[in-house]
């Protein structure tokens, strides 16, 4: 009210010194202040007193305070005995017997005023919609309001009680892990297959907010993942290749945290039950943030927000959501590398946000170095690297069998090594059912753990040119490719063939015609331009097929000895 009576007193000031309708330009800076020492008034400028002039007398909503409370111009407050009808259906509505809406309160006041008019025999006018909604409004709480607007069960979560919150008082502590969808389709520059739409697992100190580690899988919610963000954190970290490789302005990149946590926060327990790890107490005690509760990895939550902003602006992003084509266009305009987007983040992470002060003037960086603990966790090699190692491995879902013939898994690929299956496996029968872990980023070998022991071997695939640098994700495409040619039981030379097919329609997405996407295969330089296949790469397939048919072609009697070698499946 003090306001509003401010600017009439200005307006009356005005108008009786012989100003009438004025606009700025007819105002002095000494006017004002002459005027503003005679009628005791706060100086204004002519820009404002001018507007409150334009405004006038039948500009009520905007001089009046509350206005719209007041029944507006030229109308009059509402009748008392309405206002106590009002007054009562909105009690009705908190109590819950109807809803909390201005629609359903309308409609039991409609009810509510007919049976007062017969009742008293006075003719009561039925308030406006906006008049019920500036009442319900006024008595509401923040929950009851949310709940009209969004449902009860989204503003449960919204007012849910928190409770106290314990922060650690020092870094190398804590460190919490969530994963956020970089939108970015890639290709593998060292097979030159596409690679996916990787998932980036960050893993962020809860104290000082500085990256610990990171992990990159293609299937979201992957607990696995996140076990592999672990183990990074954990472990020693060399990115001397990000201050060689130039284009660092100066930047000094370094990864500053290793050394084991006491404590690790991973995203909603059990998202994937194939993939679910089991930590051991030595590495970690495991925690899981509850879902829907982003300030339980309130650190890492922010990180993954700010990193958005600069994924959006890389080549083959996905674009917003809802946007149907985008996925389609991101697809054919995988002209980023895996290896380009993961040296992105880590330079962004390391060299552009670990140095961006925050609310209290520090850097991350600054907020870890501050304590001698997390030097000295700095300079920490963790112990037993190999168990760390297995734990990022990915552990098949059930036992396999390995015989004289190998290991055969992954669609066809299949993994022998003759002296550790003499060693250890060969016995009556000839085979045994063992676990297998193998590595997503690296199908080359697999790791066989031998029963009723802790002894781990390392078996190598029997075609290391076609598994050289091949990703679990690349083998699933090479594998769709191939049932989609009706070859559900594909042999090797059919997985050579999906292989390159599959590299000949990647080259087309990078060498594409259209001029949108050839600038944008020239605004990253085409560093990934494929190779032309070398000669002996590019019949890889038919000298195969040539071997394998002068191999049917070998006769043995019964009795030849060499009847005891393996044979084709």
């Amino acid at each position: 009210m003090s306001i509003f009576l401010e600017r009439l007193r200005w307006l009356n000031a005005l108008h009786s010194s012989g100003l009438g309708p004025f606009v700025e330009s007819d105002l002095t800076s000494l006017e004002i202040r002459y005027l503003a020492q005679k009628y005791d008034l706060p100086v204004r400028s002519g820009e404002t007193l001018a507007k409150w002039e334009k405004l006038g007398a039948d500009a009520g909503p905007q001089l009046l305070p509350d206005f719209a409370a007041r029944g507006g111009k030229g109308q009059v407050r509402g009748q008392p005995q309405v206002e106590e009808l009002i007054a009562q259906a909105v009690v009705m509505a908190r109590a819950g017997k109807i809803p909390l809406t201005t629609q359903a309160i309308k409609e039991k006041l409609e009810t509510m005023v007919n049976t007062a008019r017969v009742e008293t025999g006075v003719p009561l006018d039925f308030p406006s919609d906006s008049t019920i909604r500036r009442r319900w409004m006024s008595q509401a709480t923040p929950y009851e309001k949310a709940v009209a607007k969004v449902g009860k069960k989204k503003a449960d979560r919204m007012f849910r009680p928190a409770g106290a919150r314990a922060r650690v008082t020092e870094p190398g502590l804590v460190y919490e892990f969530d994963d956020t969808d970089t939108k970015v389709f890639c290709v593998d520059d060292r097979t030159k297959l596409p690679w996916g739409r990787p998932w980036l697992t960050l893993g962020v100190d809860q104290h000082s907010a500085m990256p610990t580690g990171l992990s990159m899988d293609t299937i979201p919610l992957s607990s696995q993942s996140a076990v592999s963000a672990l183990v990074h954190s954990i472990e020693v970290k060399d990115v001397e290749y990000l201050n060689s490789s130039g284009g660092g302005n100066g930047i000094k990149y370094m990864w500053e945290v290793s050394g084991y946590p006491t404590q690790a926060v991973f995203d909603n327990a059990v998202q994937n039950s194939l993939r679910v790890v089991s930590l051991n107490a030595n590495v970690a005690d495991a925690s899981w943030a509850r879902p829907y509760w982003p300030t339980d990895k309130r650190e890492v939550e922010y990180k993954n927000g700010r990193l958005v902003t600069w994924l959006c602006k890389q080549p083959g992003f996905r674009g917003v959501r809802g946007d149907v084509d985008a996925i389609k266009e991101g697809l054919a305009t995988a002209t980023l590398s895996i290896d380009q987007l993961r040296q992105g983040i880590l330079r962004w992470l390391l060299g552009v946000d670990a140095n961006q002060p925050g609310k209290d003037g520090l850097t991350s960086r600054q907020r870890y170095l501050e304590y001698g603990r997390a030097l000295k966790l700095a300079r920490q090699i963790p112990p037993d690297t190999r168990r760390l190692r297995m734990l990022r491995m990915l552990a098949l879902p059930k036992p396999v069998t390995w015989n004289r013939y190998g290991i055969r898994i992954l669609g066809g690929l299949t993994y022998q090594d003759a002296d550790l299956f003499t060693r250890y496996i060969n016995r009556p029968g000839g085979d045994m059912k063992v676990n297998v872990r193998i590595d997503p980023e690296d199908l080359s070998s697999i790791y066989v753990i031998v029963p009723d022991s802790e002894l781990v071997l390392v078996v190598d695939c029997c075609v290391p040119d076609y598994v050289e640098g091949l990703t679990l994700y690349g083998q699933k495409l090479i594998l769709k490719l191939c049932r989609e040619k009706k070859k559900q039981n594909p042999s090797i030379i059919d997985l050579w063939a999906a292989r390159m097919e599959l590299q000949t329609m990647t080259e087309q997405w990078v060498a594409d015609k259209k001029v949108v996407l050839r600038k944008r295969a020239a605004a990253i330089k085409q560093s990934i331009a494929l190779k032309k296949q070398k000669k002996e790469e590019e019949y890889a397939a038919s000298r195969l097929e040539t071997a394998c048919t002068e191999l049917d072609a070998v006769t043995l009697d019964q009795e030849d000895e060499r009847w005891q070698l393996p044979i084709a499946d």
